[in-house]
């Protein structure tokens, strides 16, 4: 018995975010885990297992992130292990 106004009202209130940016961050951590330990996996399959709409749109908001495009962040994984 919450309506969404008020759900997004509280959510807000404890997490400093909206739903949907929540979800995208948590989303977005989870992609940065696979491509550190999938680095056979192309970045299209992550981008589809996550449930994004585009392999572009989802590059786009993980640059806007990490500030690293997920090519480089993987090339920058790699070199580190």
């Amino acid at each position: 018995g919450l309506s969404r106004s008020s759900l997004f009202a509280k959510f807000k209130a404890l997490t400093g975010m909206t739903p949907n940016d929540f979800v995208l961050n948590y989303k977005l951590k989870r992609a940065a885990q696979m491509l550190k330990s999938n680095p056979d996996m192309q970045i299209a399959e992550i981008s589809d297992q996550l449930g994004f709409g585009s392999p572009r749109y989802f590059s786009r908001c993980f640059k806007a992130q990490f500030n690293i495009t997920p090519a480089d962040y993987r090339k920058k994984e790699d070199k580190q292990s």
